[in-house]
């Protein structure tokens, strides 16, 4: 309901919140600090626009609102829709040069609880963003790849899976629009 409210796509479109609301609904009140690459930029100029009709922000207004004691950083190569408002914070990266966390990485003063790839959508994005974040998500954190295409699904990953497994529980989902990938540690 909150995706749909502030008209984000992982509600109605993707069908993604069933997932999310399975798996965050136990722990809602304990998460502190959430990553989200993709604002949601409407620049059509930019491989990752949503379109003319994307709403920037969308999700982490839900993001926000779903967990209430959170802190909300929203990542994008748009600098034109970084915005801050109460308990969100934007700024810049661009997935395809590792570089670009380095900045990001060193504000973080905690690891992150819940981390959502909803960006560019293309193997060598969404891999450098896994590469540079995961180690920086919390023992108990949550990582989520969104829109992962079917080739990636069934050539790219499976290999990176593999050699992750060993540290992770992963879950793969397809739904309406779209493939998602969960990534969080096992348990010991």
């Amino acid at each position: 309901e909150l995706m749909n409210k502030y008209g984000s796509d992982k509600g109605a479109y993707h069908g993604y919140t069933s997932i999310y609301e399975s798996v965050l609904k136990k722990k809602r009140q304990k998460i502190e600090m959430v990553l989200e690459i993709g604002i949601g930029t409407n620049d059509p100029d930019l491989l990752s626009s949503m379109g003319k009709l994307g709403k920037p922000g969308a999700s982490l207004r839900a993001w926000r609102d779903y967990l209430p004691n959170a802190k909300i950083l929203g990542l994008d190569i748009d600098r034109n829709i970084q915005f801050s408002e109460q308990s969100i914070v934007t700024d810049f990266v661009n997935q395809l040069s590792p570089v670009t966390f380095r900045p990001i990485k060193k504000r973080l003063l905690k690891p992150i609880d819940l981390v959502i790839i909803d960006g560019l959508h293309t193997p060598r994005a969404d891999f450098n963003s896994l590469v540079e974040l995961l180690p920086a998500t919390s023992s108990e954190g949550d990582f989520f790849i969104e829109d992962v295409g079917n080739l990636a699904m069934k050539f790219f990953w499976p290999p990176i899976l593999t050699i992750l497994r060993k540290k992770y529980s992963i879950g793969k989902y397809s739904l309406k629009e779209g493939n998602l990938l969960h990534l969080y540690r096992r348990k010991k």
